[in-house]
């Protein structure tokens, strides 16, 4: 009697964890999942975490302050190589193509490059005195301290190109597009710059002093601060006004035609 009593005591913990875990007969309520809960659930079973919704007053403030995801340039070229190539220099003057090629510092005075594919070349501190660039696509290129003198540029492409401390003076750039160009400290005095398309370029502490910028179009490009001395805008496009500052504009001729006097 005392080994059975034994036993049967020796098994009811086990009976009892057994019931316990026996799910109980008839209807059960079901707990409802907080939003972290139910986010976790999502995660374990897609592996993806939802992104919250803005509401439209946080998509206008978002949009306002430029796109979450940063843009590439558009049909940017890889970049260039780091190292000056005396074998890109023969290929461009053997071809007239030189994409992506490095010839920094390289002297190109008076060269023929008319027509030239330089798209993403790495022209820095390169020098192009005289050169003719007629149509010459410098798309994407860098010319960062490259001296552009008496150079001829006239209908050249040079989208979104680097153009910080590069020197102009006296070159012809007639019809050239340099929409979204860097044209940071850069000198243009006395160049021909007539029907030039300037849209959303950087123009800052930029040098057009004397420089023919008839029917130029400026749209959504900040001049405050960069010198039109003497300059000719007659005719020039979506110029915003606001950043007008007198002393930046002595002696130049204003697109309606008059000119501004110096005080």
């Amino acid at each position: 009697m005392n080994r059975l009593f034994a036993v049967c005591f020796s098994t009811m913990p086990l009976i009892a964890s057994w019931v316990w875990m026996v799910p109980k007969s008839g209807p059960q309520e079901k707990t409802a999942l907080g939003p972290q809960a139910k986010e976790t659930q999502l995660v374990m079973a897609t592996g993806h975490r939802k992104m919250p919704k803005l509401s439209s007053s946080k998509r206008k403030e978002s949009t306002k302050k430029g796109p979450l995801i940063p843009q590439m340039k558009r049909n940017a070229p890889p970049s260039p190589s780091k190292e000056y190539s005396e074998a890109d220099l023969l290929r461009l003057q053997a071809t007239n193509r030189c994409q992506n090629c490095c010839l920094q510092g390289a002297n190109l005075d008076g060269f023929d490059l008319s027509d030239a594919d330089l798209r993403g070349a790495d022209l820095t501190g390169a020098s192009l005195v005289n050169t003719n660039l007629h149509r010459a696509d410098l798309s994407f290129a860098v010319l960062d301290d490259a001296n552009l003198h008496g150079a001829f540029l006239a209908e050249a492409t040079l989208i979104q190109t680097e153009l910080m401390r590069a020197n102009f003076t006296q070159a012809t750039l007639t019809m050239a597009d340099f929409s979204e160009a860097n044209l940071k400290e850069s000198r243009f005095v006395g160049a021909k710059l007539d029907q030039v398309h300037l849209a959303e370029s950087v123009v800052d502490n930029t040098d057009f002093q004397g420089a023919d910028l008839r029917h130029a179009l400026f749209t959504d490009t900040d001049i405050a601060i960069s010198n039109f001395s003497l300059a000719d805008l007659t005719g020039a496009a979506d110029i915003e006004w606001e950043q007008f500052n007198p002393k930046y504009f002595c002696g130049t001729k204003l697109p309606n035609g008059t000119t501004n006097i110096c005080h």
